[in-house]
């Protein structure tokens, strides 16, 4: 009898031999990713001023970037994909979802991005373009892009937009037949409840880009809706699948105060560039209800269309290197001027006269700009 309690004790599992066990089961083993080792890292853009809001830009995952036509959406996701490849080219690649049906020759250039349009020419370090807008096949190439990558290749997507996208039954449908009722949030969903958790558990990067929508309700003395994440399409998952939810906002034009930037920074001059600014409606780091801000330059190509020269500016006024007196003038501290100097050979003048003159001293020298992006971004990614 003694003997008989001894060997049903032996048989008792510990919780963690339980749990093992259950991991382990051949079927059960495709279910999870606990066994999987963590890709985590973090893509900053060519904004110094957004890579520090975000303490370092994008980890791996899921983000939402939505907004007004025009207000710099696919220009932003784009400057984060070419960021994406400057650590290093080799095992990573890029994949862009042309739903929309519009890549101009401008935007790639401007986008300073390698884009293939077959798959036979793509490599390490370039973007694959996928011209589908049907669900189905987008889906299922990203699938298993990214569930059967025994390279460990890790991918930065960009799905441009949700909202182009169509189901294949709906394609074959006459005109005068209602396509699936909501049926971009519905595969907006669909998207994220299969790929939220392996984009990031596996290292891969996806921005799913979103138009904005009205809301129209039918009863205005209906209880409103739950609250929603800015005005964009896509339904309530959307907001709970994504890490980072970028609403980007529409320039405004007004001359005085607003976001233009004009030559030689006078209100009639001619526009030469304009402050992007999105509000967070989701974020990792607690920042959710702020609203960023960079300055963008026009006519710029190879992915410097951000306005560092502005960017340095502001951020030598805010770690005083540089002291702002009387009548506009900027007094350089002599430590930090020595310390350019010792680095780029630049005799950095010891004051200078209003904003514009400062810009036009970091344009004119670009190996002073070098380092102090390189000094500022180092102090930005220890914080």
């Amino acid at each position: 009898m003694a003997k008989d309690k001894e060997d049903k004790k032996e048989k008792l599992l510990s919780p963690e031999e339980q749990a093992a066990s259950f991991f382990n089961q051949k079927e059960r083993k495709t279910q999870h990713y606990n066994f999987e080792k963590n890709h985590d890292y973090k893509t900053p853009c060519s904004s110094l001023l957004l890579t520090s809001d975000m303490e370092g830009g994008l980890n791996p995952g899921a983000h939402r970037f939505m907004g007004v036509a025009e207000s710099g959406k696919t220009s932003a996701a784009l400057d984060f994909m070419f960021n994406f490849f400057q650590e290093r080219k080799s095992k990573r690649r890029g994949i862009y979802v042309k739903a929309e049906g519009r890549l101009s020759d401008n935007v790639i250039l401007r986008s300073g991005v390698k884009f293939v349009f077959s798959p036979d020419d793509w490599i390490d370090g370039t973007t694959l373009v996928v011209e589908s807008n049907v669900f189905e096949f987008v889906f299922d190439f990203l699938n298993s892009m990214v569930k059967n990558n025994q390279t460990e290749t890790e991918y930065f997507i960009i799905i441009d937009s949700m909202d182009m996208l169509i189901k294949e039954d709906d394609i074959e449908k006459p005109t005068n037949k209602s396509l699936q009722v909501a049926g971009g949030a519905v595969m907006t969903a669909t998207f994220l409840k299969k790929s939220s958790l392996i984009l990031a558990k596996r290292g891969h990067t996806c921005i799913f880009i979103s138009q904005y929508r009205e809301t129209i309700r039918a009863d205005q003395n209906a209880p409103a809706a739950a609250p929603r994440q800015g005005t964009a399409s896509g339904g309530h998952a959307a907001e709970h699948g994504a890490n980072w939810a970028f609403e980007f906002l529409k320039p405004r034009e007004w001359k005085k105060g607003g976001d233009a930037i004009r030559e030689n920074d006078d209100e009639n001059g001619i526009k030469i560039g304009h402050i992007c600014r999105m509000k967070v409606h989701k974020s990792p780091n607690e920042t959710t209800g702020r609203e960023f801000s960079y300055p963008i330059r026009y006519k710029q190509s190879a992915a410097k269309s951000v306005w560092i020269e502005r960017e340095l500016a502001d951020l030598m006024l805010a770690w005083a290197w540089i002291e702002v007196k009387g009548a506009g003038w900027m007094i350089v501290d002599p430590t930090r001027a020595k310390e350019i100097k010792t680095a780029t050979g630049f005799d950095f003048p010891e004051k200078i006269q209003g904003m514009p003159n400062l810009y036009k001293t970091l344009e004119e020298n670009p190996a002073v700009c070098d380092y102090l992006f390189k000094f500022f971004l180092k102090l930005i990614s220890s914080k």
